[in-house]
């Protein structure tokens, strides 16, 4: 089944080649997070480390550059 939600198209340069990035979502089921240390096996963020998502929606506006195969993730705005 697919969404109907989708980003509104902004035009985004990539901030290491310059190509221009696709408009898309990180998503999981369970909590996304950063962590300066690998974890085994973890479902929930510990204290210290940055939550890139919560409960209840676990996805972020993100976007893609092919050329670089990196995304980049603003974490100051909420997820639609």
């Amino acid at each position: 089944m697919k969404s109907k939600h989708r980003i509104e198209i902004k035009k985004r340069k990539c901030p290491y080649c310059g190509e221009e990035m696709t408009a898309g979502y990180i998503q999981s089921a369970r909590q996304i997070f950063f962590s300066e240390r690998a974890h085994r096996v973890m479902f929930e963020a510990e204290e210290g480390e940055i939550k890139i998502s919560g409960s209840p929606k676990y996805v972020k506006e993100s976007y893609y550059c092919d050329n670089c195969k990196i995304v980049i993730t603003d974490l100051n705005h909420p997820a639609e």
